[in-house]
């Protein structure tokens, strides 16, 4: 790690580098000093135990404050996209930030452009997003790379992103949560439907763990949940919570790729097996009282 902290980081961020693990190295040589003497007796290894109790003491204070430290390190740099799109500072200009920069360009385009506003302001709604993901679909498969923002230029699918990316989009859903559930465990938590769709004081909800590649939405009043998916013969088999007894998504069509994608709204918790999923299906979550996150006048 240290090698290749030394080959690829710049002299500027290497520099304190070394006071930021002292403490770490302070640990290491003392454990490897202590270890052979830890089987000796009498007042040698008390000696040694009370070293060691030091060094913990010590280690333990020291990473107490780890996390200021860290937000500390880019509390100013962290939060301006220019420094992130052109090698974070006129002095950093070598090893991995340049190859940092080159990716943030591809994926965002140059500084300023609109699509990099859209991805600034879903970077601060991260933990929301996944909090809420967490809820409505009740599956740890699901991580970030899974979880993204509704806006034209960003894909649907993490398996296919440049082929997948947003064209048109229903207005009322702009900068919504949209979450790829598409190939992932589908062995999420179920619950009791008849127990959960109605107000009940039953304790035990829980049915057990999902089916293979199966799919559960759990919405609540405060949220939107839709689910779009591909209109052909496999949406047939959707159950009605799903299909035809679900009310339509906000006007629009929301197309990616060339692929138009038809949304129903998710109102009552909803189970669907894997063999009745359409292929091709994204999760647009939006709070109930807000109609798109973007201001009026962005277009993503």
């Amino acid at each position: 790690m240290i090698l290749k902290s030394a080959l690829l980081t710049t002299p500027s961020a290497l520099a304190p580098m070394w006071g930021r693990v002292s403490w770490n190295w302070v640990g290491l040589v003392a454990i490897l000093v202590a270890v052979p003497r830890l089987f000796a007796r009498g007042v040698k290894r008390l000696v040694v135990l009370a070293l060691l109790a030091m060094v913990l003491a010590g280690q333990l204070a020291h990473d107490r404050d780890m996390v200021a430290r860290l937000e500390t390190n880019f509390n100013l740099t962290g939060f301006r996209a220019d420094r992130w799109f052109s090698g974070l500072t006129a002095v950093v200009t070598t090893g991995d930030h340049l190859r940092y920069t080159a990716i943030m360009r591809q994926h965002y385009g140059e500084p300023g452009s609109p699509i990099q506003e859209v991805a600034l302001r879903a970077a601060q709604r991260h933990a929301e997003s996944r909090r809420i993901s967490d809820y409505v679909l009740q599956e740890k498969a699901i991580d970030l790379r899974r979880i993204g923002v509704l806006s034209e230029g960003f894909p649907l699918w993490v398996g296919q992103v440049q082929q997948s990316r947003v064209e048109k989009l229903p207005e009322a859903l702009r900068e919504a949560i949209v979450v790829d559930p598409t190939d992932v465990a589908g062995r999420g938590m179920r619950f009791i439907p008849q127990l959960v769709r109605e107000q009940s004081g039953v304790r035990e909800k829980l049915a057990g763990r999902g089916e293979p590649g199966s799919l559960a939405l759990l919405p609540r009043p405060d949220l939107r949940v839709f689910l779009f998916y591909e209109d052909g013969p496999g949406a047939s088999r959707l159950p009605p919570c799903a299909g035809r007894d679900a009310p339509p998504a906000p006007p629009g069509s929301l197309v990616a790729g060339g692929t138009t994608l038809v949304g129903r709204e998710i109102t009552t918790y909803c189970t669907i097996a894997a063999g009745d999923l359409p292929p091709r299906h994204v999760v647009v979550i939006l709070p109930a009282t807000s109609a798109g996150r973007a201001p009026t006048t962005g277009s993503g």
